[in-house]
């Protein structure tokens, strides 16, 4: 058993539980390669449907990013599986009030193109682009609202199963996300030494070393969806979809970091994630359950809800195991790491949960080489910098006999 901890009644610090989590996300996101890769593709793509000889380039394409990847909360599929990216295809100029024929012109330019043909693939709403490796791409085409339209929302997208236009405000929809994730929490300072040693457990601030190395909006949505993709790896069909996590999630944060002071990272976290069920809404008459659209309010995301009331059945029972998983790490014997990593594994899968317990052993030993951490009365790791009362190293001799 490793035993990198000081005694085996020590519970794992939240700083530490903080820096696992941390670690977990660093092992599930795509790399700065990939992300290079992503754009610089996704700018090519927009090139093509642009350039000269395009028959679409009078309606002056302009493609961008939507989603997990624009927000930077995108992470890999455990199982090995590509990773998508969505893509906005919008039209300037409007070519037609037919969606099939607006949905038509992207799927024919690269369908007819011999750099594309046999990576193109028609979806409902998009024309995705497989490339072999990393990831795909789904090119969403959309229009502009046109005046006289029943409803006016930020664009129009084609829907083939509909034959008709829906509603949607990507950019509106990542920068609610983007506003939240810049708000920081207030920390609540303790003053007395004292009080944070009878506080064994809560010993850890806010400070940047050992907080997230992302902003805390975005750990916590792609800590939960990896836990989701655990979770569901047996049962896809009744998943949530990222965009119900992410919404209730931002909603969450906005309103804990607004209202509220922390004295550590995970404090945060668990109030966060708590805390999504409030921005749930249920008609008390039909029993309809609705999530809307932050950036479209008439746009409800739990619209497979109402057809499907398993969905919101499997969505409760996963948030609670969510919460229990969080709570969890902060109950593990912080005598080693063999059972911290079996609890990590259970929910992020096998490969982040190696990476992070690899990741904090590493940064234990580092600190401690160079006199940063110390081990508490309480048999707990602590920073220094906190001015915590540390267990002496060589207790003084007080046997002398009789």
């Amino acid at each position: 058993m490793n035993t990198i901890f000081a005694k085996p009644e020590g519970r794992l610090a939240k700083s530490q539980i903080v820096q696992l989590l941390d670690a977990v996300c660093q092992a599930i996101e795509p790399t700065e390669t990939q992300y290079n890769s992503a754009t610089e593709r996704y700018d090519t793509i927009g090139q093509f449907l642009a350039e000269e000889n395009s028959p679409l380039r009078c309606f002056q394409p302009s493609v961008y990013p939507q989603g997990s990847m624009r927000i930077k909360t995108a992470i890999r599929p455990d199982s090995g599986k590509e990773f998508d990216v969505d893509l906005v295809c919008e039209f300037k100029r409007m070519p037609h009030s037919d969606p099939k024929v607006v949905k038509n012109l992207v799927w024919d330019r690269f369908h007819n193109s011999d750099r594309y043909k046999d990576m193109a693939v028609e979806k409902n709403r998009c024309v995705q682009i497989q490339y072999a490796g990393d990831f795909h791409m789904d090119v969403m085409p959309c229009v502009p609202g046109q005046p006289g339209w029943t409803k006016v929302g930020a664009v129009w997208v084609p829907d083939k199963k509909l034959d008709n236009w829906k509603p949607s405000n990507p950019i509106g929809f990542a920068r609610f996300v983007e506003t939240a994730a810049a708000k920081r929490p207030v920390e609540a300072i303790t003053l007395s030494n004292r009080a944070i040693e009878a506080k064994a457990a809560d010993i850890e601030p806010l400070e940047v070393e050992y907080s997230f190395t992302k902003p805390p909006l975005i750990r916590i949505i792609q800590i939960l969806k990896r836990h989701r993709d655990e979770f569901f790896s047996k049962n896809h069909d009744k998943s949530p979809i990222s965009v119900i996590i992410t919404t209730l999630v931002t909603h969450s944060y906005d309103r804990c970091v607004t209202s509220k002071t922390y004295n550590s990272a995970y404090d945060l976290m668990l109030d966060v994630i708590q805390g999504m069920l409030g921005f749930i809404n249920v008609n008390p008459q039909t029993a309809e359950v609705w999530i809307a659209n932050p950036s479209h309010p008439a746009e409800n995301f739990a619209e497979k809800w109402s057809a499907d009331p398993s969905l919101a059945e499997w969505f409760y029972a996963w948030h609670r195991q969510a919460i229990a998983g969080i709570r969890g790490l902060a109950e593990q014997d912080a005598a080693g790491l063999d059972q911290v990593g079996t609890a990590l594994e259970n929910s992020f899968g096998t490969v982040a949960a190696k990476h992070a317990v690899r990741a904090l052993s590493a940064s234990v030993r580092d600190a401690t080489s160079v006199g940063r951490v110390g081990v508490t009365t309480r048999g707990l790791v602590a920073p220094l910098a906190l001015g915590v009362q540390m267990a002496s190293k060589n207790p003084p001799h007080t046997n002398h006999g009789s």
